[in-house]
């Protein structure tokens, strides 16, 4: 049965009728469907039956009949609307369904109509893989049935049912015994030499392959693949249990008398080999500067088994293998699959987790060269059901996974995976293009790159001739044309993920170079640029720094700032006439009328799509115009609550939150919020007096870190709590326990503390000790006193009540000398507690907290006294703001120091941005440009330690400030030229939502709710479709990449 996306509401072909008791109900639709658990699929174009039928993929389209028997035959018996065919492995039946995607009617082909039900092409049980030759002359079929192992040829002329012959039985295909079961297939090709074709690999050029005595061959019997054109076509067929695989003749095999079953030709036996390449010296950890080194972890010195081959993938003469026992994928030179010889592998491994022994199950390699000749390659973790990629290119020296270069950026996922929100089933490379047609030449040139170059000629339209076409390709003013985030040109793998999702990836957008900013800041991670911001991409290659495929040599624009051009002109060419290169600007891509700004979407972000990153379903971009709201940014501006919930006013009396202040005056310096790309206020602006230093007109602003937009993992709730609670300890209770040896006064001021906890886990939830923060104000050059640190340093706040005064505990004599009164008047009740009750965190362990001696009022009021058994707590950050969110919760980098066990940073630079705690700010930072502007404000820039730098924002907050004209007015704090600060309360609580979280590219093929057990994935060029086959009862489904839909379904 087909169902087609666009038909949905259309009556299916069969339905029935539900009637009881002699009452007529009302129909019920009941969906007939022939397919079940489907494994792979494979494809052939085939004209009218003949005897050779068979035609190359690309003869067939997305042209349909209304009838499995119309062809388009014309006078002269020439096909013209040839049929496709999908071939679909029927896991449980040891069947291969055949499907006519050519015809609306009736396209699954019963192959026995006489016999009812669902009758297909039948082979050996628990068929594995299946693959059809280009030329559509035969389809191969291995079978793992136990003990009838091995491989089917099913001659395309033989598929379709036909009322001249009886129904094709077991006994109809050609057939050869495996000695073991087999894995995956795959045709390649012996290339023919000077006297052409060779029959085996084992005799000459021009020479016939020489059957074995009582070998049942008759050649040609189904069909010649050589008039294929491709050169003689082999397959190679892994063999897991053996380790290894075969290389054998897909004629020779196709050759046998159907019903044989003798031994298959095998030409070549390739025993992968066992040798793990020695992992290399650990890198060097970084300097300790008030921070430790993780545990270094080496890996696993277990032994491993023999090689299991999993998946297989060519690329160009270069057969790579997967491994689902060693951490490995094997790499194999098949300039000729008659002598393959096994070159280093590469190899597999974790920088999350180096000790885990990493295998790997699917794999897939791009054919094409990126724009700095790269060619990549996909493998999936079998245990994490992540992506590994690594370089293959030409030349590539490197053999381990690659790693993002900035992964401090977006420390959420490991530096060198793709993760998605469910395992990888199956991994798919495609390379697509939708050329417009050149108004010159009438041909649509494929492989041209969106340039934004602003001197460029602009295309008005397709008809313009004069134009340059590489402006056809770019964004509309209105986001409805051109480049965009579901317009796939270039490179792109496809992530088939177990939830029945398939995940979009960049590798070579050919459009990537119009998706950014119009100037290039470091800020919106572009990489080191001249002061008037334009610059090179991150990953540009040498050479070619605007990364577009054209030198820089030829290209009159480059991004590269090269001072020594700076406002001067090139040389004239040889003639002396011209053309000259622009003259360049310092810094400026280019210099010429109107050409100030690239002509780009102006995402602020010059990381839109990178290469081997999930890529994003929207425009990251915010503005009222277009709708669009797909930038990192804010519902609404932030605003202040006290501890009771009451919004507080902006006035100059309450704290303030900041953007920080670039380094660059000319950076940009905006937030988006709703629909609206708001301005932050970097400089005074005497007629607005209301203005302050990095707010938005008065008004609580911040800023979001752009260098990656992958780091915005959820659109979530904020609150900046001063003096906050660290979460995790809400339901926790400890026991105090008095330090030995200091615990023999009768005196309750003299004693110290210990809390002990199993389940605090203080390191794990960034419990910040007073050793701690000593050490990290003596690297920074701080003031390091006893009161700065104690001003820092977190502390442990006991939160139970006392037992109620009736409780016996009061008449215990063994409870020590206090009473329920000295007790109240020492710690007060829960409800209203004394500040007697904190205890400053002198240092912090995993599993225990060292406490500060508490500050006692009088001798009797014993901690253990008052507080009888295990002590429900809290942890909270002293004259700080502690900011949490629904989803991210409470971030930092504090680990278990693998030396001493104490809590501490860690000196990961991968975390380096995981941070939750903002200090007040009382003054500028000294030598900042923006802040000397503000002379009469406190303006916080970048790079001032007291800035929160997280993966998602930039903050700071500022104290309030009032007019004073004593002492008198400021309590607690001087007055000073007529003002004085007012510091925070406990529990102000700056609130605010972000909005334009990364939304990944992905296609559900769930949508309808269907069961969907996701099994293969293959690209059919003719129609430029992905087929994904369903474990369950969904069938085939095919997926057009430009509209990221279902475009019609079998089953």
């Amino acid at each position: 049965m087909i169902r087609r996306a666009a038909a949905l509401a259309l009556p299916v072909f069969a339905s029935a009728t539900v009637v009881a008791g002699g009452c007529a109900q009302q129909a019920v639709t009941v969906d007939v469907r022939s397919l079940e658990r489907s494994g792979r699929s494979s494809f052939v174009c085939l004209a009218a039956p003949g005897e050779a039928p068979g035609l190359p993929l690309t003869a067939c389209s997305r042209r349909s009949a209304t009838s499995v028997d119309d062809y388009g035959v014309d006078e002269e018996g020439n096909t013209t609307l040839p049929h496709l065919y999908a071939l679909v492995t029927q896991t449980t039946r040891g069947e291969v369904a055949v499907v006519d995607m050519s015809t609306t009617v009736s396209p699954v082909l019963d192959q026995d109509p006489g016999v009812p039900g669902a009758n297909f092409l039948h082979v050996g049980a628990l068929p594995v893989d299946i693959v059809s030759t280009t030329g559509g002359t035969a389809t191969f079929v291995a079978t793992a049935e136990v003990g009838r192992e091995g491989l089917f040829a099913l001659p395309s002329h033989l598929i379709r049912p036909a009322a001249e012959r009886p129904p094709t039985e077991l006994n109809s295909w050609p057939a050869c015994s495996l000695p073991s079961a087999p894995g995956e297939i795959l045709l390649v090709v012996d290339p023919a030499g000077p006297e052409g074709e060779r029959g085996s690999c084992d005799v000459a050029y021009g020479a016939s392959y020489v059957a074995d005595e009582g070998e049942p061959v008759t050649p040609y019997q189904h069909g010649d693949l050589s008039a294929e054109g491709l050169g003689r076509q082999k397959l190679v067929v892994t063999l897991p249990e053996m380790g290894g695989f075969v290389v054998i003749d897909a004629q020779r095999l196709l050759d046998r008398h159907p019903g044989s079953y003798a031994s298959c030709p095998v030409e070549r036996w390739v025993p992968l080999k066992a040798e793990v390449p020695p992992p290399g010296d650990p890198p060097s950890p970084p300097p300790a500067a008030a921070c430790v080194n993780p545990e270094l972890l080496t890996p696993s010195t277990l032994p491993l088994g023999a090689p299991r081959p999993a998946g297989i993938a060519l690329s160009g003469e270069r057969l790579f293998v997967a491994d689902l026992e060693l951490p490995l994928v094997h790499a194999i030179d098949m300039a000729t699959p008659c002598a393959p010889v096994e070159r280093p592998p590469l190899v597999t491994g974790s920088m999350d987790d180096p000790t885990r022994v990493v295998t790997t199950t699917r794999i897939a390699v791009s054919n094409s060269s990126t724009v700095d000749f790269r060619r990549y390659l996909y493998a999936v973790d079998a245990d994490e059901g992540d992506l590994m990629v690594f370089d293959v290119s030409d030349g590539a020296t490197q053999r381990t996974p690659i790693a993002r270069p900035h992964p401090e950026w977006n420390p959420f996922i490991p530096p060198d995976r793709v993760r998605f929100n469910a395992p990888v089933r199956d991994i798919l490379i495609i390379d697509r293009d939708l050329p417009v047609v050149d108004p010159e030449t009438g041909v649509a040139t494929t492989g041209i790159r969106c340039d934004p170059n602003p001197t460029l000629d602009v295309c008005s339209d397709t008809a313009d001739p004069s134009c340059d076409l590489e402006t056809l390709y770019r964004t509309s003013a209105a986001f409805d044309s051109g480049a965009s985030p579901t317009r796939l040109r270039g490179t792109f793998a496809f992530a088939l993920l177990t939830n029945a999702q398939i995940s979009v990836i960049d590798i070579d957008d050919l459009d990537a170079s119009c998706r950014g900013p119009k100037i290039f800041s470091e800020t919106l991670g572009c990489s080191a640029v001249g002061p008037s911001g334009h610059g090179p991409p991150p990953n540009a290659p040498p050479g070619d720094m605007d990364a577009d495929g054209i030198p820089d040599a030829t290209d009159l624009c480059p991004f590269h700032y090269d001072p020594d051009q700076a406002n001067s002109s090139a040389p004239e060419d040889s003639d002396g006439n011209g053309p000259q290169l622009p003259p360049k600007d310092v810094g400026d891509r280019c210099q010429g009328e109107g050409s100030e700004n690239l002509a780009s979407t102006n995402e602020p972000s010059c990381n839109v799509v990178v290469p081997n990153t999930p890529r994003s379903l929207n425009f990251v971009f915010s503005s009222e115009t277009s709708g669009l709201r797909g930038e990192p940014g804010l519902l609404t501006l932030p605003l202040l609550y006290d501890r009771a919930g009451t919004a507080l006013s902006d006035d100059d009396e309450q704290p303030k939150m900041r953007a920080p202040l670039p380094a660059d005056p000319d950076t940009f310096f905006g937030l988006a919020v709703g629909a609206q790309r708001l301005v932050i206020d970097t400089a005074p602006d005497p007629e607005l007096d209301y203005l302050r230093a990095g707010q938005i007109d008065g008004r609580n602003a911040l800023r979001m870190n752009l260098e990656d937009p992958r780091a915005h993992i959820a659109n979530q709730a904020w609150a900046v709590t001063y003096e906050g609670a660290l979460p995790g300890f809400s339901t926790n209770a400890g026991s105090l326990r008095c330090v030995e040896g200091a615990c023999d006064g009768a005196d309750a001021r003299e004693k110290r503390w210990d809390l002990y906890d199993t389940a605090g886990l203080f390191c794990g939830r960034g419990v910040q000790s007073a050793e701690s923060v000593r050490e990290q104000l003596e690297a920074a050059g701080e003031d390091a006193s006893e009161a700065s640190v104690q001003a820092l340093s977190d502390f442990l706040a006991i939160v139970s009540d006392l037992p109620d005064e009736s409780n016996a505990h009061w008449s215990d004599p063994s409870r020590g000398t206090c009473t329920y009164d000295s007790c109240r008047a020492e710690f007060g009740l829960a409800a209203s507690p004394s500040p007697r009750r904190e205890l400053t965190i002198r240092e912090a362990y995993q599993d225990h907290l060292v406490l500060d001696p508490p500050t006692l009022g009088g001798p009797s009021s014993d901690l253990n006294c008052c507080f009888p058994g295990s002590a429900a707590y809290q942890v909270r950050g002293r004259s700080q703001w502690i900011a949490t969110s629904q989803v991210t919760g409470f971030l930092h980098h504090v680990i278990v120091d693998p030396v001493s066990s104490v809590c501490r940073n860690s000196c990961d630079s991968t975390v380096a941005r995981m941070n939750a705690r903002v200090r007040s700010s009382t003054s500028s930072t000294p030598g900042c440009a923006l802040a000397a502007g503000w002379p009469d404000d406190v303006a916080i820039c970048e790079g001032d330690p007291r800035v929160l730098t997280s993966p998602m924002m930039k903050l700071a907050i500022t104290e309030g400030r009032k007019v004073c004209g004593s002492a008198a007015d400021c309590p607690g704090t001087p007055c000073q030229d007529g003002r004085c600060l007012v510091p925070p309360q406990r529990d102000m609580q700056f609130r605010f939502a972000t909005q334009g979280a990364f939304v990944p590219l992905i296609v559900n093929l769930a949508a309808g709710g269907a069961d969907i057990q996701p099994q293969s994935m293959r690209f059919l060029p003719a129609t430029g479709e992905l087929a994904v086959t369903d474990g369950s009862l969904e069938g085939l489904m095919m997926i057009l990449p430009g509209s990221l839909s279902v475009s019609r379904q079998y089953y």
